[in-house]
């Protein structure tokens, strides 16, 4: 028992740090899904045609298209760096997972063998007792 005790607190931390590492991979899976939502969005802008066109118009549009590219390509840095970071907090979880899985185990064999301790002392006293039984009859 005394084991057992020792352990769980520290299995109480490690349970907390996988809840916290969990939590953080979903928002890193939200972020993810909202900048490849944001990326598609701008891929798939498309201009209204115009039906007049002046040499104005033309920069403007053309100005536009390259700030639209622009855009892109910074939306697309940003999807990399959220599947970059989805996959960090994925490893931190699989971290936190298996330190909790370890305490877990500890704690198990910490339980079984103060059951097996146990169990021995229990036996001990039984044989202790069936022995005293026997010499007293023995001895009447």
């Amino acid at each position: 028992m005394l084991e057992e005790q020792r352990l769980v607190p520290i299995q109480e931390l490690a349970e907390k740090r996988e809840d916290d590492a969990a939590r953080d991979l979903n928002e890193a899976r939200k972020a993810l899904t909202l900048r490849e939502t944001q990326l598609r969005e701008l891929e798939n802008y498309r201009e209204p045609p115009a039906t007049a066109v002046s040499a104005e118009m033309l920069r403007n549009r053309e100005a536009f298209r390259l700030r639209l590219s622009e855009a892109i390509c910074q939306q697309r840095r940003a999807v990399e760096l959220a599947r970059r970071n989805v996959e960090t907090q994925r490893q931190r979880w699989i971290g936190s997972h298996h330190q909790t899985q370890l305490y877990d185990k500890l704690i198990d064999r910490a339980r079984t063998h103060e059951q097996t301790q146990q169990d021995r002392r229990d036996q001990r006293d039984l044989d202790e007792i069936a022995l005293r039984m026997t010499q007293a009859r023995s001895h009447s």
